[in-house]
This record gives structure tokens, C-alpha cells and sequence, in this order.
């Protein structure tokens, strides 16, 4: 349905698999599009619920929260992970029936039905299912980043029918790192190779009949833009599109170059390529508020109101808190960086 989330039907129940079905998760940055086709509130008669790690696009509160009330006795089951939080924040958001897991262990669903637990053998809170029944085998790979020897463990153990795989890797590197831009370029084309042969190998060591790609449909509706001087990129802009807008998402630039003035020829020809396409709108997105001249968005302010463009205001952005000390720990953390 969407990410990793599948609802499988074997025999006469139904086991749902990593909710994520409804707004954004990792501070907004990831969302479904098109959206998915089923809410929360649509899986009523769900026999078992199998989450495989806390990672927020696989246990997603707010997902989570609008399940319906009366699925809230269903078995939940997890791996363990040697420690007590996520079996925690599972029972917290109201699930009472929890079944922890061990590796390999195998437990039955309904008479003729079964699933075995496989968490990750490289140290990560992580896990996969292998569900066999009505002489099928079906094994839900979710984020969990295997070895190969254990995928090729596993393939000698089991005929599967059915593989839903991991097919590409998001994570933090290289993109919140500061990197120069050709080196950022350069380690994100390695990561997509690297990630392609990974899958390709525990494809093939898992021997499958079928393959599903799924729990990474990840991509990025914008475009990138480079200025470059003697093929260096010293700027970058990215863009997205939607109806008869482009709208400016994030760019940055080389300070060593700053006196060549790249990032406003850059803008300006991002703009003359959206209105030859026949957009009738350019959105610089946000500025700083009119009554905060100290605002940390002073300076691009500046650099965005210089193309001379029309201010309209919108509703602003805010922070829905799930859990307030953490939250509390969190901008204290914040406001330490500043000094550091």
C-alpha cells in the first residue's frame, strides 16, 4: 500500500505490516505521493500487526493513533531487541498484546499458518518476517540490511515464493553532511551503485520466485540546478513543481566563491527555464516576518526580496509535540550548539 506498509491475507486473517498511511514523517521531510488509497481508520478487522523497528516511517504515531479503537487487543508483534523501548512506546500508544520475538524463533498464527522472526545479524534494531502458509513462502525483508551470509543462510533454508525487498538506501550520508557539492554528487552516485548491487546479491542469495521492491519507493520531485566555474559547482538550487508553480526548496553555494555572485544568476536562470516551460509562478518560499529585523532568515531574506517579487503570507509552520520531555531535551540541545 505504501513504503513498507502490505496488508497480507493468508487463509482467513489478516496481518498488517508497518502502518505508515497517513502525513509526513522525519521532520516533514518524507510523504506519500500520490497519497495512499486506505486511512487508518479503514483496517477494522486486522488479526495481527507486525512493526519491525522504530524507525518513524515504519511506526508512525500518527498512523498509529487513528487505527480504530477496536483493533487496539490485536497481537503486536516485534522483535527483541535486547532492550525495552520499543515494546515500551508500543504499549504506550495503547496496544496491550504484545509478542516479543526472538531470532528464528517461529510461532503460529492460526492452525497451518506460521512466522518466523529474523532480526539483523549486523548489529542493527532491525528485522524481517518470513510468513509460510497454504504452501507458500512470503519473506518481508522491511529496512533490515542483512548480510549476505545470512541472506544466503536463509535461502538455502526456505523455497520463497514471494520477496518484498529493500531495492534502494536513504539515511543520513552523504546528504546531511557538510560536503562540497561535487564531493556530495559524487558519494550519492556511489551510494545508489553500491545500494543496486546489495539488493541485486541478497536478491539473488535469497532465490525467490517473485520479487517486490518495496520499504524504499523514496525519490524527490524536484530538480537540481548547478552553477559551475572551471567545472567546479560552486552553487546549487533545487526546485519542485506542482500545478502551475515552481517552487524554490533549498540551494546553497561555495562561500570561496562568493564575489562571482553565482547563486542570483543561477536563480535567475532557473526562472527563465520555469516560465519557458510555461509555469506562471516562481515561489522563493519563506522570508523572514516583518517584525523580527534580528530573524536568523534575514540574510537570504535579503537575497530573495531582490528579485523583486510580490510577498504573499500564508499559515505558518509549527511543531505538533508527541512527547514533550524528549522535546524539552531536545531544544535545550539546540540552544547548547550555539554555543559550541
Amino acid at each position: 500500500m505504501t513504503q513498507a506498509c502490505v496488508l497480507i491475507e493468508i487463509q482467513d486473517i489478516k496481518i498488517l505490516c508497518d502502518p505508515w498511511l497517513v502525513g509526513p514523517c522525519w521532520a516533514g521531510n518524507l510523504w506519500h505521493y500520490p497519497p495512499p488509497k486506505r486511512l487508518p481508520e479503514s483496517f477494522t478487522d486486522i488479526d495481527f500487526l507486525y512493526l519491525s523497528h522504530a524507525h518513524e516511517d515504519h511506526f508512525q504515531i500518527e498512523s498509529i493513533n487513528r487505527l480504530p479503537t477496536e483493533i487496539k487487543n490485536t497481537q503486536v508483534i516485534i522483535s527483541d531487541f535486547d532492550k525495552p523501548y520499543f515494546e515500551r512506546a508500543i504499549r504506550a500508544v495503547g496496544f496491550k498484546n504484545v509478542k516479543v520475538m526472538e531470532h528464528n524463533e517461529s510461532t503460529t498464527l492460526i492452525p497451518g499458518v506460521t512466522l518466523e522472526m529474523i532480526r539483523n545479524d549486523e548489529g542493527d534494531d532491525d528485522s524481517s518476517i518470513i510468513l509460510q502458509g497454504d504452501g507458500s513462502t512470503v519473506f518481508c525483508q522491511t529496512d533490515n540490511l542483512m548480510s549476505l551470509n545470512e541472506a544466503e543462510r536463509l535461502g538455502e533454508k526456505y523455497n520463497v515464493d514471494v520477496l518484498f525487498t529493500i531495492n534502494t538506501q536513504t539515511g543520513m550520508f552523504p546528504a546531511f553532511f557538510d560536503f562540497p557539492a561535487d564531493t556530495m554528487i559524487e558519494l550519492s552516485k556511489k551510494k545508489i551503485q553500491s545500494t543496486a548491487k546489495y539488493s541485486v546479491n541478497v536478491a539473488k542469495a535469497l532465490n525467490p520466485k517473485t520479487i517486490v521492491p518495496y520499504a524504499s519507493d523514496l525519490c524527490y520531485l524536484g530538480e537540481l540546478y548547478f552553477a559551475k566555474i572551471d567545472n567546479k559547482v560552486v552553487s546549487a538550487n533545487m526546485i519542485i513543481k506542482f500545478g502551475d508553480t515552481v517552487t524554490y526548496l533549498h540551494g546553497g553555494s561555495d562561500y570561496k566563491y562568493r564575489k562571482y555572485m553565482a547563486t542570483y544568476l543561477l536563480q535567475w536562470e532557473v526562472i527563465k527555464k520555469a516560465k519557458e516551460k510555461g509555469f506562471l509562478f516562481y515561489d522563493f518560499w519563506g522570508i523572514a516576518p516583518k517584525d523580527n529585523k534580528n530573524s536568523k532568515w534575514s540574510g537570504f531574506t535579503r537575497f530573495k526580496k531582490g528579485f523583486n517579487g510580490m510577498e504573499i503570507n500564508n499559515m505558518g509552520t509549527y511543531n505538533f509535540i508527541y512527547q514533550k520531555q524528549i522535546y524539552f531535551v531536545y531544544k535545550i540541545i539546540k540552544k547548547l550548539k550555539n554555543f559550541i
